[in-house]
């Protein structure tokens, strides 16, 4: 009997460093503008930096914004959702991290943001980087001041993207620029998400040309008063051609046309209103293909009519 005890008790202490080891398996952590990064990120003892979170949280987890505060510019590199609901949990970035979110996952990752507030607090870098990923979900963001891209997607491999209550105000160059820059299949969805005043391109779509990856994308949203066209889709020639439709948007106030396709793309559009542009309201070149139903309101620019659009029926 005593040796039957004597190794029950053995088996017994053998297994808490496993039974520790999963309690701090932790697949929901928390940040606080008064937390520290010594905490172990619990609800009780919350960290400071997303950061932090993400480096104790386990991949596939989730990061909790406790309360109203600036959490610092967060590098992803793993499956992750972050989550601010309800309050100003912001990003300003600075010289050390010129980038204030940027994602480098995993080919089979998935990512996920909600409710965060991105502000350039620097003369260069972007708001939001996607590299890599299985798919990003971005919804309830905001992103501003950027002197370059608010939102940069260059992927090399398959990738899905979606972008849902997002703005991208105010940047130096594009709002939104998403390339596909490998041989993947990159898919974009975007819908009631705004891209104004930015210095270049509200939202800018290209395949670049020396890959053979293909771009698909549905787009619904606003683009207005930007430096250059409101969207562009573009593709070299003898690409698989990018395939975009443009649904239920407002594409007004550009400094150039509200939409351009140019090169090897197709682009349909429909239920769009495309006003007050001061060159071409809509225009298709170097081979490209715009089809509009015949929803769509053109109207005020400096150049109405179908500028090499093709009308094709709404049924």
């Amino acid at each position: 009997m005593r040796a039957t005890f004597i190794l029950a008790a053995a088996a017994g202490f053998a297994a808490l460093p496993m039974l520790s080891g999963l309690a701090f398996a932790q697949t929901r952590v928390f940040v606080s503008g008064q937390g520290s990064d010594a905490n172990p990120c619990s609800v009780a003892a919350p960290c400071r930096s997303f950061q932090q979170a993400h480096n104790t949280v386990v991949a596939g987890g989730e990061i909790v914004a406790l309360d109203a505060a600036g959490y610092g510019a967060l590098a992803i590199s793993k499956a992750v959702t972050v989550t601010a609901i309800g309050i100003e949990a912001s990003i300003t970035t600075n010289s050390t991290t010129p980038i204030g979110i940027s994602i480098n996952a995993g080919a089979s990752d998935v990512v996920a943001i909600r409710g965060l507030t991105v502000i350039s607090g620097f003369t260069s870098g972007v708001g939001l980087q996607i590299s890599s990923a299985k798919s990003v979900a971005i919804r309830d963001t905001s992103v501003s001041g950027f002197p370059f891209d608010g939102i940069s997607v260059s992927s090399t491999a398959n990738l899905d993207v979606e972008f849902r209550d997002v703005t991208s105000n105010n940047n130096g160059t594009n709002g939104l620029d998403i390339q596909q820059a490998g041989n993947g299949k990159l898919t974009g969805l975007v819908t009631d998400s705004s891209f104004a005043g930015n210095g270049e391109v509200g939202v800018n779509l290209s395949v670049a040309n020396d890959t053979t990856g293909s771009l698909t994308g549905t787009l619904k949203v606003d683009a207005a008063a930007n430096g250059g066209s409101g969207i562009i889709v573009t593709a070299g020639n003898g690409r698989v051609k990018p395939v975009v439709m443009v649904t239920g948007s407002k594409l007004v106030n550009n400094a150039l046309s509200g939409l351009a396709g140019i090169g090897a793309v197709q682009v349909f559009v429909d239920r769009t209103q495309i006003s007050g542009n001061a060159g071409a309201g809509w225009q298709a070149n170097n081979g490209a293909t715009v089809n509009s139903y015949t929803d769509n309101q053109v109207n005020g620019n400096f150049l109405d009519g179908l500028n090499g659009v093709t009308q094709i029926s709404s049924e």
